[in-house]
């Protein structure tokens, strides 16, 4: 997959470089290079976005030269678990919404977790296989194999780092994709959930950055 990062001048150039675009692609101006059905992860960055967005998706197609008023690119069809961030975006750029209030980036993430649901008494009463699929410093997206109540209690069995569970709260739910927040935990916990992040930051790093 190739990694691209795009910083965009300000929120005006973001909106008028997607104009005329189909509402499935996102623009990337000056990133002409990549093959048409390649994969792509493209991190977005603009001042007045508190964070940057990833989108992941596919190059359908390129302009490999300027026209007058038309830069040249690559068309990045995103896919559709990602088409929420495109949506945002865009209207973000028209002015339509607020930046949003996550403080933190996310990043890609594909770790397989195990999930436990924390009873009153700290004692687990199921067990639920998932994927954490993007993360930060103060949360993550989760998706699990079946859905999960907000507002539960869990811990986060990151095997593949730590031998122990890091707590953390589901704050928001959307059929099987859940959104979690960590709460304090340990001096181990903090350890392995800077580890899954700093593995994660590695795994996406650009290896081409282009700005307009």
């Amino acid at each position: 997959m190739i990694r691209v990062a795009t910083t965009f001048r300000d929120r005006a150039a973001l909106g008028r470089s997607q104009q005329g675009v189909s509402e499935d692609v996102l623009f990337v101006p000056e990133c002409s290079t990549a093959s048409v059905g390649s994969s792509i992860l493209v991190q977005v960055e603009c001042p007045g976005l508190a964070a940057g967005l990833f989108l992941e998706g596919v190059v359908a197609w390129r302009r490999l030269q300027h026209v007058p008023g038309l830069p040249r690119g690559c068309g990045v069809r995103v896919l559709s678990s990602h088409a929420d961030r495109l949506t945002f975006l865009r209207r973000w750029a028209q002015g339509e919404v607020a930046s949003a209030a996550r403080e933190h980036w996310r990043y890609p993430c594909a770790e397989r977790v195990l999930v436990s649901f924390v009873g009153a008494r700290r004692a687990t009463q199921r067990l639920v296989h998932g994927t954490i699929e993007d993360v930060s410093a103060g949360g993550a997206l989760l998706v699990t194999m079946s859905p999960v109540v907000g507002g539960t209690e869990v811990l986060i069995d990151l095997s593949s780092i730590s031998r122990g569970a890091v707590p953390a709260r589901i704050v928001w739910t959307h059929g099987n994709r859940c959104g979690i927040e960590r709460v304090p935990g340990t001096r181990d916990d903090d350890l392995a959930w800077a580890e899954l992040l700093l593995r994660a930051t590695r795994a996406a790093e650009p290896e081409l950055r282009v700005a307009s």
